[in-house]
């Protein structure tokens, strides 16, 4: 992805595509084509990894708080990292239903979404919103909303990291988020849908789900956008 110079014009409203370069929108048809839809994998957590008749693999075999169900519909690498970088890095947080747009299908096909009361993003912490002007998670959510007609709630509260989880093996991203997360007020559903942009080691996911359980959640989902390989 090449750099480009500062103009605030096609901040505001761009005339290329902001990952080729090409006349026409700012994330092209071919650009967006090119997004990696994942197979279906482990029966546990979908890995794509690993083989579609798995019961389990080594991804989810050292999750100790598994989600009901997991969704996370695109690969991030390639065309889907140049592009969510675009979205999350460069400010063009509106361009986030094209990506989204790409993923639901998965979702409306593979969880029974109805089934759950709500949704609900990783929050973000207050230094995190100085520093950005959206939360992915949360405007991830909102979008899933409108084209499910789940309600999204604020159900959970963080606090910063004590150190960056880029980076940090499982175990250590499991501890480092550790106590990160809090009930946001009352009781929680019980049931709830569980959004956030990336899956990596999945131990952020892990810590928020163990403290809606704690909140009387008995059945908690996950859907992440995008699934780290």
């Amino acid at each position: 992805m090449k750099a480009r110079l500062w103009d605030i014009t096609q901040l505001l409203a761009p005339r290329a595509c902001l990952r080729c370069g090409s006349h026409g929108p700012p994330m092209c048809r071919g650009c967006l084509s090119e997004l990696e839809l994942l197979d279906a994998g482990c029966r546990r957590c979908g890995n794509p990894e690993a083989g579609a008749e798995a019961r389990s693999c080594s991804w989810c075999d050292r999750i100790k708080v598994l989600p009901e169900r997991l969704c996370a519909p695109l690969a991030y690498r390639h065309a889907g990292r140049d592009l969510y970088h675009i979205v999350k890095r460069q400010g063009y947080w509106r361009l986030m239903a094209s990506l989204v747009d790409r993923g639901v299908a998965r979702l409306l096909a593979t969880t029974p979404f109805l089934d759950y009361e709500c949704l609900t993003p990783i929050p973000e912490t207050f230094r995190g919103k100085l520093r950005r002007a959206f939360n992915p998670a949360e405007r991830i959510a909102m979008l899933l909303s409108e084209r499910t007609g789940l309600s999204m709630r604020r159900l959970l509260r963080a606090k910063p990291f004590r150190r960056p989880q880029v980076g940090l093996a499982y175990e250590a991203r499991r501890k480092n988020a550790r106590g990160r997360f809090a009930p946001r007020g009352g009781p929680a559903p019980r049931s709830v849908l569980l959004v956030d942009d990336v899956l990596t080691t999945g131990a952020t996911m892990e810590a928020a789900t163990d403290v809606l359980r704690r909140a009387g959640s008995a059945r908690v989902a996950w859907f992440c956008l995008f699934r780290a390989l």
